[in-house]
């Protein structure tokens, strides 16, 4: 499903008018969608897709509203697509960090960093002071704003 997501959202960059999409997905996938920062959901789909549009869960559906009933539940989600919030210089880079320090997403931030880009640890802890943010906190705390903003301390 993640793939698919991404490329709603490469297409609406490029220019192609959807305003929003309605999909069915698996509900572990809407849940990582939806998910809000410090929540054990939260990861690279929520910042990415968060980034781009305003996630809506809307129903969620069980097994049993399907016939043959599935082994997984299922969730209808609304994705209404608007420019990238907040703006980034290179969109390219955003995607790069906010991966990057999700391989880490238990470390401190100023360790997880070291996944982007190998890093004198003051070269690091610099960048963190660019950026305004504290070290010490784990990837899965930052919201969408302050990753946009770690992208451009980079």
């Amino acid at each position: 499903a993640s793939p698919i997501l991404f490329k709603l959202a490469d297409m609406y960059a490029a220019g192609l008018q959807i305003a929003d999409a309605t999909v069915m997905l698996q509900r572990e996938v809407a849940d990582r969608l939806a998910a809000k920062p410090g929540t054990a959901e939260y990861g690279v789909l929520s910042v990415l897709m968060q980034h781009v549009a305003d996630v809506e869960l809307l129903l969620k559906l069980p097994a049993g509203a399907f016939r043959p009933a599935p082994k997984v539940l299922s969730a209808l989600v609304r994705l209404r697509f608007h420019a990238p919030d907040p703006p980034v210089g290179d969109a390219n880079v955003f995607v790069a960090v906010v991966q990057a320090v999700f391989t880490r997403r238990r470390k401190t931030l100023a360790n997880a960093l070291l996944a982007y880009e190998p890093l004198a640890r003051a070269a690091a802890a610099e960048i963190l002071a660019a950026a305004r943010l504290d070290g010490r906190r784990r990837p899965e705390t930052l919201t969408v704003a302050e990753f946009a903003r770690l992208a451009a301390a980079l």
